[in-house]
């Protein structure tokens, strides 16, 4: 599996997360990335309504994607400058560390990140 992160031009404070499936088997995106910003060691919060009607099956060389926001700027927030995606598989999760190309405001009352999508408009359904 590979792991990247983009700005989402869309929405400020946003970013994609993409995983790429690099094996030659099928496998299951199951619910939800597990997202913690750099030192500051809280976890996104899933956002339900976003949950796809059925798992995102990824064949050879798919890839599944989600959204992470940042949450609103105020009086808590501090500035990321790395995230850490664990990969939901239903079994214990290997944690990724993620580089963000630009600093990152997180309020801890407010970070969310969608479920995985098969498609990266339907991932930035955090509005």
């Amino acid at each position: 599996m590979d792991f990247t992160t983009s700005p989402d031009d869309r929405g400020e404070n946003t970013y994609i997360l993409k995983v790429t499936n690099r094996t030659r088997r099928a496998c299951t995106a199951v619910r939800f990335p597990l997202v913690t910003f750099g030192s500051l060691h809280k976890q996104a919060k899933a956002l339900e309504r976003t949950r796809p009607a059925r798992p995102v099956v990824l064949k050879a060389g798919q890839s599944a994607y989600a959204a992470v926001s940042g949450g609103s700027k105020d009086a808590t927030s501090k500035i990321a400058g790395s995230l850490f995606l664990t990969m939901d598989t239903g079994s214990t999760g290997h944690q990724v560390p993620l580089e963000i190309r630009s600093a990152m405001w997180v309020s801890p009352a407010t970070i969310a990140v969608t479920a995985w999508q098969d498609n990266p408009e339907d991932a930035t359904g955090l509005g």
